[in-house]
């Protein structure tokens, strides 16, 4: 007569924990050694993820184990980590084995039915097996495949160094005792860490005062604190006329106003319709890891107006 697997299961838990009580010591939910790979917490007997998976910085994952960590739970399911090296966020990774890695049976990290720690904050999730941001979808019936989800996303690590980060990281846990070759790596979705956005929008001056000179007037917009580079040009009777580059920091919106250069101050009277062509480039002056600079070009169709001579950013 065959045994339901999760009889099977119950039963070599309860026939270890007898074996360790009639010795007279309980070895379930001890710490194991010191682990190689702290992206885990201290769970059940483990000190560390038993199983690790990298990102590595070409977007290309690799699964390494720690020897000295088993079961968190004594018997058969396995601490998982993911340690993010690359210089984009990881949204989900998917998973699949020839075992019943997702054939999830009661006894996940936050299920409370085993001895030791279990992690702070539990549950994460539905299952029991998610860890912190983690679920799980896509499982196949057989139990044998599945996307892991990171919301939010696992963050960067190949920028971080100058600052001594090592990379972003998660866990969760797993059914069966798996070892590095028991996981094949699917698809691994990921993203660059978006840079600020930037905009510009057309203003006019609500009062000219003196002395001013011909110009033109835009409100440069961010997303968050940024320098912005701009380089301007305007579009005069079809030809286009460089206005010069210029840097400013903006917090969130900075008025840009720059004087017409001399040779079109005759040609060109307040009021005359013209367009101004801007490329943006904002770098954040507190950027997150791996995060960029976002570029954008915005073309203005605006008018000539009056710019106070001693704010002209030219």
């Amino acid at each position: 007569m065959s045994i339901p697997k999760g009889a099977l299961r119950k039963r070599k838990l309860l026939l270890a924990l007898g074996v360790a009580c009639t010795a007279g010591f309980l070895f379930v939910g001890v710490p194991s050694a010191s682990a190689l790979f702290t992206q885990c917490p201290p769970i059940g007997a483990d000190q560390g993820c038993q199983v690790l998976i990298t990102v590595n910085p070409d977007g290309t994952g690799t699964v390494t184990q720690d020897p000295t960590q088993g079961p968190y739970e004594g018997a058969e399911d396995a601490l998982v980590g993911l340690q993010n090296n690359s210089a984009g966020q990881v949204n989900s990774i998917n998973l699949s084995s020839t075992l019943d890695i997702f054939g999830f049976d009661g006894d996940g990290i936050c299920s409370g039915a085993f001895t030791g720690p279990a992690p702070s904050g539990c549950p994460f999730g539905p299952t029991g097996y998610e860890g912190p941001g983690t679920s799980f979808t896509n499982m196949s019936t057989d139990a044998t495949s599945g996307t892991v989800v990171f919301n939010p996303p696992v963050g960067p690590g190949a920028c971080s160094s100058a600052s001594g980060g090592s990379g972003g990281s998660a866990y969760f846990s797993l059914e069966e005792n798996i070892s590095a070759a028991d996981i094949n790596l699917g698809t691994i979705s990921s993203q660059t860490v978006p840079g600020p956005t930037v905009t510009a929008i057309n203003y006019s001056p609500k009062k000219s005062l003196k002395p001013t000179v011909p110009g033109v007037r835009a409100y440069i917009n961010v997303s968050e604190p940024s320098t912005v580079v701009v380089t301007a040009t305007l579009l005069v009777n079809g030809k286009s006329v460089g206005l010069g580059t210029f840097t400013l920091v903006d917090n969130g919106r900075k008025k840009l106003r720059l004087g017409l250069p001399k040779s079109l101050r005759k040609q060109l009277k307040v009021g005359d319709r013209v367009t101004l062509k801007m490329k943006l480039k904002a770098t954040p002056l507190s950027p997150q890891a791996c995060q960029s600079s976002t570029t954008k070009n915005v073309s203005l169709k605006t008018r000539v107006v009056h710019v106070l001579k001693s704010e002209t950013n030219n």
